[in-house]
């Protein structure tokens, strides 16, 4: 009788993990986003086609996507152009280097009222190395691009190259100007990371210096209305982290104020006790500060929940690591993300700190080549996914999860 009470024991630890492991599987499929497949874009140099992989030409893949009321916008940098879609796919316009691009096929054709053609429109302009890009309510597009080089300056005094600019197009197409540090025809900018436009229409520009970053707010008509240098010694520190050093990882503004949320990661170095020698650093924590640009004070720090993570190499250990800042919505709500296993767990946290929803985005491995994500000012988080045969454009409705859970 013992025999069989330990043979059915045993039987019942084995279904256990078993038993865990369809529950697991069932609570994640459960917490995934709807994603929604928009269009495919095949490799190539047509003018709905992407340049991802020429072996050609070295650097970055410098390509991005944001969604606009509808509107999906991607910049090749390789190719050296920008292209406007419907969400269905169909190209709207684009702007191209015609040194690298041909001249688009429905420009070609010998039918003037071909109604797809009157529908599409080409602008010619001759990008060095355009980069991320930004499109505000009234669809006027800009474009971050790199100046050539005999056009770039040095900043001495803070051992930074100046090398970009911000080009703006209106709603027409028609070039506009570009944006420097000052204004239009400005000196160039350092590393541009990200542009923004805000619901007044305002232009902000996030760029890396040494010390952390330079932020700066233009009008409408691009006048600067604010210059914000960033580094961890501006920001006031977290009482019980004195002991912490602070990397600043991401600025993003606010949508209807002149506010801007600066995500800072706490780091504790690790020492050995022996020899005294530094063997690495711990992850402490992240904290998100929010700046007013027109009191110039900060507000009471966020504190945000990082991701946990259980390593099965050799013995299973434990430890928290930092989410990437992805942006924040009209409605104030800050989106973290960071990749695992199937796809990226995505955090939501209200601006109080309140609420927090956390779900996962399906990503095959195989569409992990490259790809690039933005958010919409409603929470529409809009990505390009990349494997060797083409790449996908998607999207997941995030803004139906927050107005539910509102309700």
């Amino acid at each position: 009788m013992f025999k069989s009470f330990r043979h059915i024991l045993c039987f019942v630890i084995l279904c256990i993990p078993i038993f865990c492991f369809f529950s697991c599987k069932k609570s994640q499929t459960a917490e995934l986003f709807n994603r929604e497949q928009r269009f495919k874009l095949e490799y190539g140099s047509f003018e709905n086609e992407l340049n991802l992989f020429d072996i050609s030409t070295n650097g970055d893949v410098q390509t991005f996507v944001v969604m606009q009321d509808g509107f999906i916008y991607i910049s090749n940098g390789k190719a050296k152009k920008v292209m406007q879609f419907t969400s269905y796919g169909d190209l709207l316009r684009i702007f191209y280097n015609p040194d690298t691009n041909p001249v688009p096929s429905f420009m070609l054709s010998d039918n003037s009222f071909d109604s797809k053609q009157s529908t599409q429109s080409a602008v010619s302009y001759k990008f060095n190395m355009p980069g991320a890009i930004s499109v505000d309510s009234e669809k006027n597009l800009y474009v971050i691009d790199r100046l050539p080089q005999d056009r770039q300056e040095q900043d001495l005094e803070n051992n930074l190259l100046l090398r970009d600019v911000v080009l703006r197009f209106n709603s027409d197409g028609n070039f506009i100007d570009y944006l420097g540090q000052h204004g239009p025809g400005g000196i160039p900018f350092s590393y541009i990371e990200n542009i923004y436009t805000t619901l007044n229409n305002e232009l902000i520009v996030s760029c890396l210096t040494n010390t952390g970053y330079a932020v700066y707010w233009f009008n409408k008509d691009g006048f600067l209305l604010y210059n914000a240098q960033l580094s961890a010694d501006s920001i006031p520190l977290v009482e019980d982290k004195n002991e912490c050093f602070v990397s600043l990882d991401k600025v993003v503004p606010d949508y209807k104020e002149h506010l801007l949320y600066i995500k800072a990661d706490y780091f504790l170095s690790d020492i050995d006790v022996q020899s005294g020698v530094q063997t690495g650093v711990s992850y402490e924590g992240t904290y998100l500060y929010t700046l007013n640009l027109d009191t110039e004070k900060y507000e009471e720090p966020l504190s945000i929940p990082g991701y946990e993570v259980t390593s099965d190499s050799g013995e299973k250990t434990a430890y928290t690591r930092s989410l990437d800042f992805l942006g924040v919505t009209d409605s104030g709500w800050f989106f973290f993300m960071t990749p695992v296993e199937g796809g990226y767990v995505v955090e939501i946290i209200q601006k109080n700190g309140q609420k927090l929803i956390k779900k996962i985005l399906s990503v095959a491995d195989d569409e992990l080549v490259f790809n690039n994500f933005s958010l919409s000012k409603d929470g529409i988080i809009t990505a390009i996914l990349a494997n060797e045969i083409e790449a996908s454009v998607v999207w997941w409705r995030t803004d139906a999860v927050i107005d539910a859970l509102i309700k």
